[in-house]
């Protein structure tokens, strides 16, 4: 076949808005994984929005959208959405489960067993399948099958305390007393070994500053294990302690931002994060981090700026790209955005491939 100039040219025209379609889509896509990844729902929604309008045949975008509705209780909105996602691939195994936690919560108790049994047939080792089927059978009063249900997932994962407790209820339900007690034993045997690790953590930690009040790295410890427990107050505090005994800790300044920064003080994160950058020039995820800062206040030439500079000390920084394509984008520099999407998406495959 023979291709005409004029031919070749809308070929290549088509080809080119195919390719941009899919790095827009790309773009929204991974805005919205941040706006989920931190639990702000309905702005990942709006994201995920964006991404389908550029492409609308990727079942992960139906998923992803799904998951947020569930999570902001539009059963209905997650339910269609998890309709499309599994019309686009019949073996996403994640989708059913998800569908039937919203059948469960409007009461669709045969439908959500349905769909966590497809769940399971797609992927026999999906244990909160077997366990959320487990309360399925139960509202159903099907004791019986929930407890082999919790069973499995038992079984799957020695550790699910959650399990044991409500495979106890079950047991309770159809009069066998005995085995319950000895469920709710493990399941408070185990969800106090949870919790103990925890204290055990901050009580080695608390033994370690009363010994000696000027041990910095005990602090820092400390630190760390409420950061990991979502205490943010709690280690600012050490960090401040940290830095109190050691001024010239980077590190410490660092985390500290961070910790404020998850509290939304993002002008005093940013004076953490300076102070980092003053003491170690060469650290590119205290300027991305600022630069983050920046954008919260809309501060869009200051976020640039530093990312610019984590770009500088790390040419290969993914998040650093798709960040400053976010604040050119707010200043209306759409082609500077557009590049930096594609470099970020660029960056992403080759992550991919490692």
């Amino acid at each position: 076949m023979k291709y005409t100039f004029l031919n070749l040219l809308v070929l290549l025209s088509t080809t080119l808005l195919a390719q941009n379609a899919t790095d827009s889509s790309n773009y929204y896509y991974q805005k919205g994984l941040e706006r989920y990844n931190a639990f702000k729902d309905k702005e990942a929604i709006v994201c995920f929005n964006k991404a389908i309008a550029f492409n609308s045949t990727n079942a992960e975008l139906y998923y992803k959208r799904a998951t947020a509705k569930l999570y902001l209780n539009n059963y209905k909105g997650a339910v269609l959405d998890y309709d499309k996602a599994i019309a686009l691939n019949p073996k996403y195994e994640k989708a059913y489960s998800n569908r039937g936690i919203a059948q469960f919560n409007m009461a669709k108790y045969k439908e959500a067993i349905a769909d966590y049994s497809k769940a399971i047939e797609l992927d026999p080792k999906f244990i909160d399948a077997y366990y959320t089927r487990g309360h399925a059978k139960a509202m159903l009063k099907d004791y019986s099958g929930a407890i082999l249900d919790y069973t499995k997932a038992i079984e799957l994962d020695p550790q699910f305390f959650e399990a044991y407790h409500n495979r106890g209820l079950a047991y309770e339900d159809i009069g066998d007393f005995a085995k319950a007690k000895i469920d709710f034993e493990k399941s408070h045997k185990l969800d106090t070994a949870f919790t103990n690790a925890y204290n055990e953590a901050l009580l080695e930690y608390n033994q370690e500053i009363l010994r000696d009040s000027s041990n910095a790295e005990a602090y820092y410890n400390r630190a760390a294990v409420e950061v990991d427990f979502n205490d943010y107050a709690g280690a600012i505090k050490d960090y401040t302690k940290v830095i109190a005994l050691n001024p010239k800790d980077a590190e410490a300044y660092h985390n500290r931002g961070l910790a404020r920064h998850e509290l939304e003080d993002y002008k005093e994160a940013i004076t953490d994060y300076t102070r980092a950058i003053e003491l170690d020039t060469i650290v590119a995820d205290a300027y991305l981090n600022r630069g983050y800062a920046k954008f919260e206040l809309k501060d869009y030439d200051g976020a640039i700026a530093d990312y610019n500079k984590a770009i500088q000390l790390h040419p290969d920084y993914e998040g650093a790209y798709r960040d400053r394509a976010e604040a050119f984008l707010m200043k209306g520099e759409k082609k500077k955005a557009k590049k930096d999407y594609s470099k970020a998406n660029l960056l992403s495959k080759e992550n991919m491939g490692k």
